[in-house]
């Protein structure tokens, strides 16, 4: 399968790509027990947050003003979800 993209910025440059193109390969389905008892999304989300800055305060020996410049976000933005997530 070939592709062909054309981008448009600021003129016109066209790149052919001869090879193939990955297929898509949807998510598999959460397991009825993790919809059922409220493990979605939301969860997920708040889980890999909390790592994250878990691991951004370990990594700057809890120093928040690090922490949220490493993590590209303002220290306030850091604090509040600090306490969001419980763990101010």
């Amino acid at each position: 399968m070939n592709a062909e993209f054309i981008f448009r910025s600021g003129g016109l440059t066209r790149l052919r790509y001869p090879g193939v193109v990955a297929e898509y390969e949807p998510p598999a389905p959460a397991p009825a027990e993790a919809r059922s008892n409220g493990g979605g999304f939301k969860t997920e989300r708040e889980r890999f947050e909390r790592e994250q800055l878990v691991r951004a305060l370990a990594a700057a020996d809890g120093n928040k003003a690090e922490a949220a410049r490493a993590l590209g976000i303002a220290r306030s933005t850091l604090v509040s979800r600090l306490k969001k997530l419980g763990l101010s």
